[in-house]
């Protein structure tokens, strides 16, 4: 994590710009799963799985803000900021499904695959305003006007792919 900030005022006249972001170290997750499971007929079915995914997130805010004191009763103030987060992971799952007949538990069928997959996912935001306060003589009355819009952008890929190891046809 990380963040900058920085105010400047002269006169009637003042800026504020700010920079924070975070990224993530690199981590790995990984998994293991053994089930076993009866049909209605009666056959067991084992299920071992076992994998690792690799994951990585960054993401930031940036902005500039101005404001000017056009009378000690009138103020204007802009503001525009940039907003990023973004995701990424790719991982595999080596599984082997061993399906066995009742009381002979003869081996009916035996699968083994690899499943490759990878994600990512990306939002981007600018968001803008524009704000003018009026005060006046008589106290707890002021007039204040606000214009605030946004546009936002996500993009997203997945990617999944299954390769039978011990069979003839893919």
């Amino acid at each position: 994590n990380g963040s900058f900030n920085l105010n400047a005022r002269k006169g009637n006249f003042g800026v504020n710009a700010f920079f924070g972001g975070r990224e993530q170290l690199n981590s790995t997750t990984l998994t293991t799963n053994n089930n076993t499971s009866v049909d209605s007929a009666g056959n067991t079915t084992h299920l071992f799985q076992k994998g690792s995914s690799a994951v990585k997130r960054s993401g930031y805010r940036s902005g500039l803000n101005l404001n000017w004191s056009i009378t000690p009763k009138d103020e204007l103030t802009g503001s525009i900021g940039f907003n990023h987060f973004g995701n990424s992971s790719s991982g595999f799952l080596n599984q082997d499904q061993a399906t066995f007949a009742p009381v002979t538990n003869n081996l009916l069928a035996d699968t083994t695959s690899v499943n490759n997959s990878s994600s990512r996912f990306s939002a981007n935001a600018i968001d803008w305003s524009l704000a003018y306060k009026k005060t006046f003589k008589k106290e707890n009355q002021e007039l204040d006007l606000l214009y605030d819009d946004s546009y936002s952008k996500n993009t997203s890929y997945y990617m999944q792919e299954q390769d039978y190891t011990n069979v003839v046809y893919p």
